[in-house]
């Protein structure tokens, strides 16, 4: 009975310690990010509570078992102390802010100072501009001399013109949230309304007009393409028809095609033979 007793202990034991750590684990990682915000209390740490509940589980075990059950206590508690410190340095590791990357940090910069239609437009025109670089015409001088193709007053003139969007949209918006606007203030803001819509208006239409210089570009390289698929096509054909003509009239000056002097001596020999076999058959009939 005693010893049931024991066992029945033990197996308490045992499981009061996975309860134990396995809820501080669970809490350590669904701590709510307020509770994480929230300035830290004087306490002890969670894996110095595993710690010392592991110390006194690991102990009350052995003298409980009289050491009989010390090796399985050891072993549940060592599986909880590796749980608990695998879900803190989970959790340590899911607060640390990633850094970000060179391009992010250029891009919230393009898009703090032009905008994000400004940066939309940026990227289009840089695209276009691009294109018309690698593409065919202008490599091969269709364009004109490849250092002739420079487009940095396009670009400039768009970045401008959005510098200026987002400097006059932002004083839009400071005036109009002042109170009691005056009649020179509405003739103000509409104005600067117009002017935004103007600077988007002339940075648009030089964005299309990249882009319809890329797609001509594009055409001349799909006619040049469709002018070497002609030339290849017709040299071929004339490969052909070279190797046809020779075989086709060189007929004519081949050897003559009349039968030679032994198929005529085979053919009437044949023929006398069938009459003499024929005239045998004849007589002994």
């Amino acid at each position: 009975m005693i010893r049931l007793f024991l066992v029945l202990a033990v197996v308490a034991v045992v499981l009061a310690v996975i309860m134990i750590l396995g809820g501080a684990a669970l809490g350590a990682a669904f701590t709510s990010e307020a509770d994480r915000k929230a300035p830290a209390r004087p306490s002890i740490s969670v894996m110095a509570k595993a710690w010392l509940v592991s110390f006194v589980v690991v102990i009350a075990v052995g003298i409980a078992t009289e050491g009989i059950g010390l090796p399985l206590a050891l072993g549940v508690c060592a599986i909880g102390l590796l749980i608990t410190h695998s879900v803190l340095d989970l959790r340590a590791s899911s607060r640390t802010p990633r850094k970000p990357s060179p391009q992010e940090v250029e891009r919230a910069r393009m898009t703090q100072e032009f905008g994000v239609d400004g940066v939309a437009m940026l990227n289009g025109a840089q695209v276009a501009i691009d294109r018309i670089k690698r593409s065919e015409a202008a490599t091969g001088g269709w364009l004109g001399s490849p250092q002739d193709l420079e487009f940095t007053d396009d670009l400039t003139m768009i970045r401008e013109n959005c510098r200026a969007t987002m400097d006059l949209s932002s004083l839009i918006k400071e005036l109009s949230d002042l109170a009691d606007p005056g009649s020179e203030d509405i003739a103000m803001l509409d104005d600067a309304r117009t002017k935004v819509h103007q600077l988007e208006a002339r940075s648009r239409e030089r964005v299309k007009a990249l882009r319809t210089c890329a797609e001509k570009a594009g055409e001349i390289d799909q006619s040049l393409h469709d002018d070497r698929v002609r030339a290849r096509l017709a040299e071929k054909r004339d490969d052909v028809r070279s190797r046809m003509a020779a075989k086709l009239y060189g007929i004519n000056a081949a050897p003559s095609q009349t039968p030679s002097s032994s198929v005529d001596k085979i053919t009437a020999l044949a023929a006398a033979y069938a009459e003499i076999r024929g005239k045998l058959n004849r007589e002994n009939g």
